[in-house]
């Protein structure tokens, strides 16, 4: 029998995955700074809080880590929007820092009632 937290969140190949690879999140970041991205024109003002951070796993090469997180956006004069939820991070040692090599974000809400999600979490 399936524990409850997993039908909560969308499973690979569902509607609401995303799988976004380096070179796509590359050319999404180009976009935003071209200007002429109206999602982000004028540019929002943006909050990252990142806690509850866990190594889970060291395979000496690389770390496994879950943290939660809560994004704040404001735009304009009223828009505000808030997503809270949890990362799964997979980074790789290199040199003397760590290089993220794979990333789940889990968000808690059923439902997005922003007007669009240009932000990166």
């Amino acid at each position: 029998m399936a524990k409850e937290r997993d039908l909560e969140f969308t499973k690979p190949g569902e509607m609401a995955f995303i799988d976004d690879q380096k070179m796509m999140l590359a050319a999404r970041v180009a976009r935003l700074r071209t200007g002429r991205a109206w999602a982000e024109d004028p540019p929002s003002r943006t909050r990252h809080l990142i806690t509850n951070i866990r190594v889970t796993g060291d395979d000496g090469d690389e770390l496994d880590v879950e943290s939660n997180f809560h994004l704040y956006r404001a735009r304009l004069k009223s828009e505000e929007d808030s997503w809270i939820g949890s990362r799964c991070d997979r980074l790789r040692r290199v040199g003397e820092s760590f290089h993220i090599v794979k990333r789940n974000v889990y968000l808690e809400h059923t439902v997005l009632l922003s007007r669009n999600l240009s932000n990166f979490f």
